[in-house]
């Protein structure tokens, strides 16, 4: 019994002898190194970060792939196309015009000038109380437009020699015994507008055009039609009534409206942004705004 103790103790030294010669420690007996579990810890925390900020860049278009915040272009602006009322009521400067004083009913679209003279207008300055008529300036003086020297019925009806001619002829239905007039002219859309004077007149229709000029305003006479205007102040789409709605006439090719302007040399006519001759504006308007906000009044088939 005691020998056996003996071997067994001895047998046990042997052990312990061979693991310390040999370095080797019992894992169940080592402690656990505190310093490799702490940076085990911390680069978990640094993966589970880096993943934080590679989703933030999938679902924030608002930084950069580094994650630095963009820098926005953008501005705040009206949306008008939510409000077509509150660009009206920009504009309504501008609403210094009417189709057919002295009358009612709608403003023909015409497609011929062989139309009927019941499809022909005067066109009445609302600044001026005057209506616009084909009237000579003489050489170098500028387009031979100018005003009536009165608004009575009788002038109304003799200056009723505008006819308006739109760019859109689709789907537009003409009158029974007059197939020379159509669905009427819409606010909004694309159309061209010439004089017709009268059939024993030398003057021969003429459209008219957006041109740069030395003197007076920057307009003048096209054989064929130009549809560079539109009629602005209502609900794009919406029927012109004559004799009823002030409107703006409206060019596309310079951007602005035609309103009534004092000048030294030919007729009293030009844009919100037109000067006199000797360089001086002298417009009794405030600046328009910008083409954006009249362009909320138009149809697609205006821009």
């Amino acid at each position: 019994m005691v020998n056996n103790n003996n071997n067994r103790i001895y047998g046990l030294a042997l052990a312990i002898l061979f693991c310390t010669s040999t370095g080797i420690q019992a894992s169940p007996l080592t402690k656990p190194d505190s310093s490799a579990q702490e940076t085990r810890v911390l680069n978990h925390r640094v993966l589970a970060q880096n993943a934080t900020v590679r989703d933030h860049r999938k679902t924030d278009p608002s930084t950069t792939r580094s994650g630095v915040p963009r820098k926005s272009n953008s501005t705040t602006t009206v949306d008008h196309r939510r409000d077509k009322q509150r660009a009206i009521n920009e504009v309504s400067d501008y609403l210094v015009w009417m189709i057919g004083a002295n009358n009612t009913g709608v403003v023909d679209a015409v497609t011929s000038l062989r139309a009927d003279s019941i499809s022909y207008y005067n066109l009445k300055g609302l600044q001026n109380k005057k209506f616009l008529q084909y009237e000579r300036q003489g050489t170098g003086r500028g387009i031979n437009l100018g005003w009536t020297n009165n608004a009575s019925a009788q002038t109304a009806q003799k200056q009723s020699r505008w006819i308006f001619v739109p760019k859109d002829q689709s789907g537009r239905v003409s009158d029974i015994g007059a197939p020379t007039r159509k669905t009427p002219i819409r606010f909004g859309e694309r159309i061209a507008i010439a004089w017709i004077p009268k059939k024993k007149s030398k003057i021969e229709w003429k459209f008219i055009k957006y041109a740069k000029r030395t003197f007076g305003i920057n307009l003048d006479w096209s054989s064929t039609p130009r549809y560079e205007w539109t009629i602005l102040g209502g609900k794009p789409g919406e029927i012109v009534d004559r004799g009823q709605d002030k409107v703006i006439i409206y060019n596309l090719v310079n951007k602005q409206p035609l309103v009534y302007f004092p000048r030294n040399i030919g007729g009293h006519i030009g844009w919100p942004n037109s000067k006199d001759d000797i360089g001086t504006s002298t417009t009794i308007l405030k600046p328009s705004p910008p083409h954006s906000v009249f362009r909320q009044l138009m149809m697609k088939n205006a821009y």
